[in-house]
C-alpha cells in the first residue's frame, strides 16, 4: 500500500493537532526510550536484577508499557497523518484495549506478589497458592482478549 502525499490530519480539520504532535508524541517517545534503556540494563544483569518472581513481573509491567507506547501510541499517532478508515480506527481501538488489560492484570498480579512477599514470613503457604493464583489471572486474561478480539472482529463500524 502506497503511503499517499498528502496528510489525512492537518491542523485545519483537528484543533488539537499541534498539541498532540508536540507534546503528546514526545512524551510516548521519551517514554520508549526510557522503558527501553531500563528493560536493557535488566536484561545486562539478568542474574542480579531478575531474580526473584518480583522482579519478573516488574520487568514484564515496564515490557508491556514499552510495547504499548510504541505500538499503540506512537504508531497510532504517525499512522493517523496518513491513514484514515474505520479498519484502522478498529485495529487502534483493538490494541489499546488489549494493551489496558493486559497493563492492569500485571498491575492486579505486582500487587498479588506484593501481598505475598509481605505475608510469606506469617503464612509459609501462601507462596504455594500464589502461582494458582497467577494461572487464573492468565487464563483470565486470555479468556478477555479472545472476547475482545471477537467483539472487535465482528463490529460492523
Amino acid at each position: 500500500m502506497a503511503i499517499p502525499s498528502t496528510l489525512v490530519e492537518s491542523p485545519e480539520w483537528d484543533p488539537g493537532f499541534y498539541f498532540m504532535y508536540t507534546a503528546i508524541l514526545p512524551t510516548y517517545l521519551f517514554g520508549i526510550i526510557f522503558n527501553a534503556m531500563v528493560i536493557g540494563a535488566m536484561l545486562s544483569n539478568q542474574k542480579t536484577l531478575i531474580s526473584q518472581r518480583i522482579d519478573r513481573i516488574i520487568f514484564l509491567l515496564l515490557a508491556v508499557h514499552c510495547i504499548y507506547s510504541l505500538f499503540a501510541s506512537v504508531c497510532q499517532f504517525l499512522l493517523r497523518l496518513w491513514v484514515a478508515s474505520a479498519a484502522y480506527s478498529s485495529f487502534i481501538g483493538w490494541t489499546s484495549s488489549i494493551s489496558i488489560l493486559t497493563l492492569f492484570v500485571v498491575n492486579l498480579a505486582l500487587a498479588l506478589e506484593r501481598r505475598v512477599t509481605i505475608m510469606s514470613p506469617t503464612d509459609p503457604s501462601i507462596g504455594r497458592h500464589a502461582s494458582k493464583i497467577y494461572t487464573v489471572l492468565a487464563i483470565l486474561l486470555l479468556a478477555f482478549s479472545c472476547i475482545m478480539s471477537w467483539v472487535y472482529a465482528s463490529s460492523v463500524s
